[in-house]
C-alpha cells in the first residue's frame, strides 16, 4: 500500500493543525484510489471543536461528493489534541468507516504528528493508516523536499490564519471551506 499526498493537501493539513494547536482537528482527503495506491490530490478541512461525526458531517460530505471535479472522498485526515499524543483515533477510524461504507472501498487514515512540527514544519510528520482484516496498519508517506520547503514558507507566512473548516463555514456560510484562496497563496510558496 502506499499513499502520495500532493503539496498543497499536505500544506493544509499542517496549517489546518497550526490554526488550531489545542485541539484535534480532521478533514476528508480528496483523490484517487486505485488498487493498493491512493493519490491525495485535495483535503476540505472539517472540524475543529465539535465531533466530526454529528449531522453536519452528513452535510460535509453530501455537498464534497456532489462536486464535479472528478475527485473522489478516499480518506480522512486529523491531527491529534495532544502533542505527542499517536496511534489511530477513535473518531478518525469511525469517520473512515463512515467514508468506507459510503464508498464501497476501504478508506484511508492520515495522521499528523503534532511533535513533528517543531522547527518550522521542515519535517516529514504525516503518517498514514490503512484497514487490513480490522486492524488500521501504519504506511508511510514521504514528502519531497519542495513539499516540506513549501510547508515551512507557508507557515512562515502564517497562511494557517486563512484555514476556513466546515465548521467555521456553518458559523460563517460566505467562508469557503475548499480553501480556494488559500490554495493560491500555498502554491505562491511553491
Amino acid at each position: 500500500m502506499t499513499i502520495d499526498v500532493d503539496t498543497l493537501p499536505y500544506a493544509t493539513i499542517v496549517l489546518h493543525a497550526l490554526k488550531y494547536p489545542a485541539k484535534a482537528v480532521y478533514g476528508l482527503l480528496l483523490g484517487e484510489a486505485k488498487g493498493s495506491k491512493v493519490k491525495v490530490s485535495n483535503v476540505v478541512p472539517l472540524a475543529h471543536e465539535a465531533s466530526p461525526l454529528s449531522p453536519s458531517l452528513e452535510i460535509a460530505l453530501t455537498l464534497v461528493s456532489s462536486r464535479p471535479n472528478g475527485e473522489s472522498i478516499v480518506g480522512v485526515y486529523y491531527a491529534p489534541q495532544n502533542l505527542k499524543e499517536t496511534g489511530a483515533s477513535p473518531t478518525a477510524i469511525r469517520l473512515a468507516q463512515k467514508i468506507s461504507a459510503i464508498n464501497g472501498c476501504p478508506a484511508t487514515i492520515v495522521e499528523l504528528q503534532n511533535v513533528k512540527l517543531e522547527g518550522g514544519c521542515q519535517n516529514e510528520c504525516l503518517i498514514g493508516r490503512q484497514s487490513n482484516e480490522g486492524a488500521w496498519k501504519e504506511v508511510s508517506i514521504s514528502a519531497s523536499q519542495d513539499t516540506l520547503t513549501t510547508v515551512s514558507l507557508a507557515a512562515q507566512r502564517r497562511l494557517h490564519r486563512d484555514v476556513v473548516d466546515f465548521e467555521n463555514h456553518l458559523d460563517a456560510p460566505e467562508s469557503d471551506f475548499y480553501n480556494a484562496a488559500l490554495a493560491s497563496s500555498i502554491l505562491e510558496s511553491y
